[in-house]
């Protein structure tokens, strides 16, 4: 009887070792960027500014969304209804 609580307690501090493993090393990201072109796009449309801008650093947009505007400077690729109802609801204060 003895030998079963020892193999709970040892799968206990395994899980809760793999659990704290996992929340400490925990990184909030994504491997697709589309979404931050979308973001930008939004939150320059909720701004009231015009979609696309010029920026001197060069390397600062080399994601594969940025594409070269007709006005010297550069925007995201992406058609602008979705980015449209996210302005919405940065208007709105609904998102941060």
């Amino acid at each position: 009887m003895a030998d079963s609580k020892w193999w709970r307690v040892v799968a206990l501090l395994a899980v809760a070792f793999y659990a704290l493993v996992q929340v400490r090393s925990f990184t909030p990201a994504y491997a697709e960027s589309d979404p931050d072109g979308y973001v930008w796009l939004a939150k320059r449309f909720a701004a009231g500014e015009w979609p696309s801008v010029r920026d001197p650093d060069r390397f600062l947009h080399q994601q594969h969304y940025w594409v070269s505007a007709s006005d010297g400077g550069v925007t995201v690729k992406f058609a602008p209804g979705y980015a449209l109802m996210l302005a919405g609801a940065y208007r709105l204060g609904a998102a941060g």
